[in-house]
């Protein structure tokens, strides 16, 4: 079984055997309905302003791909400070130095050199440090000494290895990379979610469309949806999906969820199906429906209620 088949088959059993989510298919049908059925979701094209893309070195954008989605993950402790300050910040770094994301620059990093990095695409001159710094260092020493050690440095080899596809190269990420195993423990059950895992997949499939030699990724069309805070926080606004009295409160009055617990396994795995069930009723890829989705969520996000919060290097 392929490492995207292990996501929906060990979340499903979290689905079926959940004590404080529940999945309404009714709203989901009610939602889909207001979309509107049969009709396309147009993904957006790479080169926002905030991205990196060369269509002439597709070495460089998929290094900057890469250590993107090393640290994509737990922006809410930073009020204010969201993806696109990531992506800016890294993007120029590459501007300023074609050779600021080698597999050397990486291992080399420091608390010290990631905070300005983070920091620079940031107008807010009371900033507190970027939420845990220390883990973000240690992902970009893991991803460059990994590349350096398997992939000759260059994490465009990562995708030549996986022969373009999409499953083969979520695979190949995983084995290479610890810190993109996103999984946990359900009720004595390994449950697999590879949130950052499957996004990478999805952003090398836009970043590099245009590139020169890259012919495309097979099979992206069975990459899950990416389980996240801001994707059930609008589900669970329009009633798709259903807290437990006890899971509410602690989501309304912000408490944080410990990384692992029932609580939030059981969020992240109803939001796969959930997204799984209304991307079947509006007959769409799944990851495409959840760019629709998670871009909603973001132009809403300061009218929806209270998001979950997991301090997590995996969202």
């Amino acid at each position: 079984m392929s490492c995207v088949g292990r996501v929906v088959e060990s979340t499903r059993y979290v689905v079926e055997n959940s004590d404080h989510v529940r999945i309404d298919d009714d709203e989901i049908q009610r939602f889909a309905e207001d979309i509107g059925a049969g009709s396309k979701v147009e993904l957006p094209d790479w080169e926002a302003s905030y991205h990196f893309k060369d269509v002439v070195r597709p070495d460089a954008t998929a290094q900057y791909v890469f250590v993107v989605d090393a640290l994509n993950f737990c922006f809410w402790p930073l009020e204010g400070y969201e993806y696109e300050h990531l992506a800016l910040a890294f993007k120029l770094v590459l501007e300023r130095d074609p050779e600021g994301l080698s597999c050397e620059k990486l291992e080399s990093m420091t608390e010290e050199r990631l905070e300005g990095i983070l920091l620079q695409a940031w107008n807010d001159p009371g900033l507190s440090q970027p939420p845990l710094l220390k883990e973000r260092v240690r992902l970009l020493k893991e991803l460059g000494q990994g590349l350096r050690e398997n992939f000759q440095g260059q994490a465009l080899n990562v995708v030549k290895a996986a022969h373009y596809d999409s499953l083969q190269l979520a695979q190949l990420v995983i084995d290479n990379f610890p810190g993109f195993r996103d999984q946990a423990m359900f009720k004595g059950h390994d449950v697999f979610l590879y949130k950052r895992c499957q996004i990478l997949v999805g952003d090398i499939e836009g970043a590099l469309k245009g590139t020169q030699g890259f012919p495309g990724l097979s099979n992206i069309e069975k990459i899950t949806c990416f389980a996240d805070y801001r994707l059930p926080q609008l589900l669970r606004f329009h009633r798709m999906l259903k807290y437990s009295h006890e899971l509410s409160n602690l989501v309304d009055q912000k408490v944080e969820l410990k990384p692992g617990s029932s609580f939030e396994v059981e969020i992240r795995a109803a939001t796969i199906h959930a997204v799984a069930r209304l991307s079947e009723i509006l007959g769409e890829r799944m990851y495409a429906v959840d760019w629709l989705l998670w871009n909603t969520a973001e132009t809403q996000r300061n009218t929806l209620p209270a998001h979950h919060l997991t301090l997590t290097t995996f969202y």
